[in-house]
């Protein structure tokens, strides 16, 4: 089974309750956060080497896609209410979640080299939102 085939995530939600995705991504949250705080407070970004900020990034990348996964669930569950498929919403909810944190790590590490300007964030943008209309797409085509 190809890894991203739809196959492959039906069987991933058939064997986990929403709230069993929703304590381990929270969980997963506080713990990447903890990551993310701990290395603030106990390195100076002056002696941070190449791994550490790697780890940072990392953990940064980690902690933005659970909260934003969990908190884009859980705002979309009451819009939807009537039209709603958990595993859809779910699935959804993580695509953007990833989306939109790398988008914010990439623009703090342009930012960090004072590489980020308007122009490179409009192409940050253009390329998630390329991306984001191409899976839409993609699924529009697969359903007719």
């Amino acid at each position: 089974m190809k890894v991203g085939s739809p196959r492959l995530s039906c069987v991933i939600m058939n064997h986990m309750t929403l709230r069993q995705y929703l304590t381990i991504m929270t969980a997963a949250a506080v713990l990447a956060w903890g990551a993310v705080a701990t290395v603030i407070l106990s390195v100076h970004p002056s002696d941070a080497s190449s791994a550490i900020l790697a780890f940072l990034y990392l953990a940064l990348f980690t902690a933005l896609a659970a909260t934003l996964a969990v908190v884009g669930f859980l705002v979309r569950a009451p819009l939807l209410r009537a039209s709603f498929d958990v595993a859809r919403q779910v699935a959804v909810s993580f695509r953007q979640a990833l989306l939109l944190s790398f988008a914010a790590t990439l623009a703090l590490l342009l930012s960090s080299r004072d590489w980020l300007n308007w122009w490179s964030a409009t192409f940050i943008i253009i390329g998630l939102t390329g991306i984001e209309l191409l899976v839409i797409s993609a699924k529009i085509k697969r359903a007719n």
